[in-house]
C-alpha cells in the first residue's frame, strides 16, 4: 500500500475528488493549508484601477476567512507593480491506494490539476507499512 499526499489548487478539488470517485476510489482525506512552492507565494497587487495582474484572481480575491493576510510581506520595486509574498491558500488531498493503482492515480491528479503555470500542486508518494482500523484493530 501507498499513500499519495496531493496539495493542488483549491478551485481543483472537486473535480479531482469526482474524478477519483470514478476509479472507484472513495476514501479521500481533504485539508486545508497555505504555502508556496516554485511560484513563491508572488501575487500582484491590484492597480488603483482595480485592474490585476495575469492568473492571479483567486489568490487576491481572498479577503476573509482563517488564511487572508497570512505571511504578507509587500514591498514596491521601483518602476514594477506592487507585489505580494504570502502563503497561499491550497488543499491537500491524501489517500491511501494498493500498490497496483498509484500509476493511475498520480496520471488522473496530473491529467485534472495541471494548467502548466507554476502552483498547480505537487504530489508525494509514501510506503505504508501496515494499517489498523481503530474500530477492530485488525488490518
Amino acid at each position: 500500500m501507498k499513500q499519495i499526499i496531493a496539495i493542488i489548487r483549491e478551485e481543483c478539488v472537486e473535480l479531482t475528488r469526482s474524478a477519483l470517485t470514478g476509479l472507484g476510489i472513495s476514501g479521500i482525506a481533504v485539508i486545508p493549508v497555505i504555502g508556496r512552492g516554485q511560484q513563491k507565494g508572488a501575487v500582484y497587487v491590484p492597480d488603483q484601477d482595480g485592474s490585476l495582474g495575469r492568473n492571479n484572481g483567486p489568490h487576491l480575491r481572498r479577503s476573509t476567512g482563517l488564511m487572508s493576510g497570512m505571511g504578507v510581506l509587500s514591498y514596491l520595486h521601483p518602476g514594477k507593480k506592487k507585489t505580494a509574498f504570502r502563503f497561499l491558500p491550497k488543499q491537500m488531498l491524501i489517500l491511501i491506494v494498493d500498490d497496483e493503482e498509484v500509476r493511475t492515480v498520480i496520471d488522473v491528479l496530473v491529467a485534472v490539476n495541471q494548467s502548466g503555470r507554476h502552483g498547480d500542486g505537487k504530489i508525494f508518494v509514501c510506503p505504508i507499512g501496515r494499517a489498523l482500523g481503530i474500530d477492530t484493530d485488525q488490518s
